[in-house]
């Protein structure tokens, strides 16, 4: 009898750990989640900042000699 109630009592404890467990795992998948759509999020702007360089370049060789750059800044673009 002494032996069963020891068992049921480790049972009883088992469960809470794994209940707790279970609500840790969550926790992770969750914050993976949120994770991964901030990473998805960030390569789409890279890439679409990349995209756009070309461009933005172009428009800025355009206008730099209106803004009278510094010489790092102009042999930079040039």
């Amino acid at each position: 009898e002494v032996e069963l109630n020891m068992h049921k009592e480790e049972i009883k404890e088992m469960r809470v750990e794994l209940s707790m467990h279970k609500k840790v795992l969550n926790l992770v998948k969750h914050d993976a989640a949120r994770f991964q759509k901030g990473f998805t999020e960030l390569v789409d702007l890279s890439n679409q900042t990349m995209d756009e360089l070309p461009q933005r370049l172009r428009m800025a060789e355009i206008e730099l000699p209106f803004f009278n750059a510094p010489e790092g800044i102009r042999s930079l673009m040039g």
